[in-house]
């Protein structure tokens, strides 16, 4: 008999609906590993990982991108230095999971590595390195340009090229305001210091000014209202259009499906969007 899903998770998406539901009710994300025959949603499959690393598979439900926007779900620290340690997902998965993941849509949780629940020896390092505490806001960051680097340890990350739309950041399961945002930015800046060493070039400083640069691309409640207003009244006149919005606040106004693929070409290409604003005027 199947296990039922909590009834205050958001609808789950057609592509995640092949996935099973563990005792609580929640689904558990492809990426996930099991232990005799129970998932520990702390834990990374490292196959699959490997697997996600090289081809472009959803992160949450391990179907095939296709023609979606990768879509990474990221915090303040990832979205200042652009770095993510977690391959990208399907748009559906990924909203789902920044809604109904109690990690990500819980601002006071954080991981469990205590004694009574121990991870597994030699399991649950990631890349990179890890804040341990939901900062309190996560945000959604389209991309259809991005790479692989190295963290330096032997491991890979993602270094993230510019969203290819408005970044949206969410708080317990909702839109998160300006002012939470910037509370977020502040509390990510500070577990970050405890990490940051001179030796690998980190000083607080540096620090410092690139969160402050950050937080100022994150638009204002009244800019994000007149932004959301925007996508609704296209949603309910039924265009097939799409506006671009990047990082440093450059607006391409309504594309349609011909430009929209130019635009991801010549992202894809390497082109600056100065050169793409010039092509497609």
């Amino acid at each position: 008999m199947s296990i039922p899903l909590r009834p205050e998770l958001p609808a789950l998406p057609d592509e995640m609906k092949s996935l099973k539901v563990d005792a609580r009710g929640y689904p558990v994300p492809w990426f996930v590993q099991w232990f005799n025959g129970k998932p520990d949603h702390r834990v990374v499959n490292p196959k699959r990982l490997d697997h996600a690393m090289a081809n472009p598979v959803c992160w949450v439900c391990g179907g095939n991108l296709g023609l979606k926007v990768p879509t990474f779900i990221i915090g303040p620290a990832g979205f200042t230095n652009g770095i993510n340690s977690e391959p990208p997902s399907h748009p559906a998965c990924a909203g789902f999971s920044i809604k109904g993941c109690p990690f990500l849509s819980n601002p006071n949780m954080k991981r469990r590595r205590d004694a009574s629940y121990p991870v597994p020896d030699g399991q649950g390092k990631s890349a990179g390195i890890m804040l341990e505490e939901n900062p309190g806001v996560m945000a959604l960051y389209e991309s259809i340009s991005y790479d692989l680097c190295s963290d330096g340890m032997g491991g890979l990350l993602f270094s993230l090229g510019e969203p290819f739309s408005r970044v949206k950041w969410f708080r317990s399961g909702r839109r998160a305001t300006y002012q939470e945002i910037v509370a977020a930015f502040a509390f990510a800046f500070e577990q970050s210091k405890g990490v940051c060493t001179d030796s690998l070039g980190n000083r607080i400083s540096d620090l410092r000014a690139a969160f402050d640069k950050a937080i100022g691309r994150v638009p204002n409640d009244d800019d994000q209202k007149k932004y959301d207003e925007q996508l609704l009244g296209r949603r309910m006149s039924g265009a097939e259009a799409w506006e671009i919005v990047t990082s440093s606040g450059v607006r391409f106004g309504l594309l349609d499906q011909g430009h929209l693929d130019t635009v991801k070409d010549m992202l894809r290409d390497g082109r600056t969007w100065s050169e793409i604003g010039t092509a497609i005027g």
